[in-house]
């Protein structure tokens, strides 16, 4: 048993929930933008109101679900492009 009130742990656990959303809807907002071929890492997170390395865990969480997300140099300098887009 929990010292603390049930309105306190419901209210720790909405919390949560919401913070979960959150970085599900940023994940799904940086494919998105990669979809594009038009993003850098660091355009990401400027685009996106996150760090650097946030950014490189969400391409990496990415990549772990299945997406062949890939760095690709241009003459502008360098884009993440997913494999399937490339052409």
């Amino acid at each position: 048993p929990s010292d603390r009130p049930v309105p306190a742990i419901l209210e720790t656990l909405r919390m949560r929930y919401q913070q979960a959303i959150e970085i599900h809807e940023r994940i799904e907002t940086v494919l998105h933008l990669i979809e594009t071929g038009e993003y850098s890492t660091p355009a990401l997170a400027e685009e996106v109101g996150v760090s650097i390395p946030t950014i490189s865990r969400i391409v990496a969480a990415l990549r772990e679900r299945g997406h062949d997300i890939q760095a690709e140099r241009t003459s502008k300098g360098w884009r993440y492009v997913l494999e399937e887009r490339r052409q």
